[in-house]
């Protein structure tokens, strides 16, 4: 974790979901891209760098900017769903998200449940494939009953590359299931980075800070706007079609 911003503001808007080359093999996202996104979007403050294979080595760390917050985490793709684990040990490896949650409850750190209903209803869905059930057949009640929900603090029920109507369902199961709500991009392109963040009412300055904010339910799901500031996604918004696989 990398996190130095010399500037504290009442307000800090993190994204926790990004790829980069780095560490993620179906992102072009480049840590100049990381190291630029300050000047591009002035309102962000933090990034969360969730790689798919492995984290920013210490040395690509501190290349990064000092007014740029940088929490080098990571994204695990389990049978059930993608989970965003915050502040687990360098190496964690686990036969299946109980695991997961056992070591990662043991050193301290949080794990958000990731795009859950991503192409719901079909047979590409994770959550809830087509063997389970007759797609959309289920209210939100009884799919928010799905185990996995009992193994995550969290629920990113605001993820770019979701459909608008995968993540009002999202919302609704962790609504139902007394979770905390975030939202991340999930780039992997840099015009992509803090197009949805997760808003603080106060300064995030170590993945310590981070997690209890999180676990705390103080994060407000946010959304990048043409003019460069962030706004609530309280109400149903445009979010883009399905976009390419992860």
């Amino acid at each position: 974790m990398r996190c130095s911003r010399e500037d504290p503001a009442l307000v800090t808007v993190i994204d926790l979901h990004t790829h980069t080359e780095v560490g993620s093999s179906d992102s072009r996202t480049t840590p100049a891209d990381i190291a630029a996104i300050r000047s591009r979007i002035p309102s962000l403050h933090g990034i969360t760098l969730t790689e798919h294979v492995r984290r920013w080595p210490d040395e690509v760390m501190e290349q990064a900017p000092p007014d740029l917050s940088l929490f080098n985490e990571r994204e695990f793709d389990t049978p059930q769903g993608h989970v965003l684990v915050l502040g687990a040990p360098a190496v964690t490896r686990a036969a299946n998200v109980a695991q997961l949650r056992e070591r990662v409850l043991e050193a301290g750190g949080l794990m958000i449940l990731a795009h859950p209903f991503r192409f719901y209803p079909s047979p590409l869905s994770l959550l809830y494939p087509r063997e389970w059930h007759e797609p959309g057949e289920w209210p939100p009640e009884r799919l928010a009953e799905h185990p996995l929900f009992d193994l995550v603090d969290a629920v990113e029920a605001w993820n770019y590359r979701a459909t608008r109507e995968q993540n009002e369902l999202a919302a609704r199961c962790a609504r139902i299931r007394d979770l905390p709500i975030v939202a991340g991009s999930d780039s992997h392109a840099p015009e992509d980075v803090g197009r949805f963040a997760t808003e603080f009412a106060d300064t995030v300055e170590s993945v310590e800070a981070l997690i209890a904010a999180i676990r705390s339910g103080r994060g407000v799901p946010v959304e990048l706007t043409s003019a460069g500031s962030y706004v609530p996604l309280e109400q149903p918004v445009r979010a883009p079609s399905l976009r390419a696989l992860e």
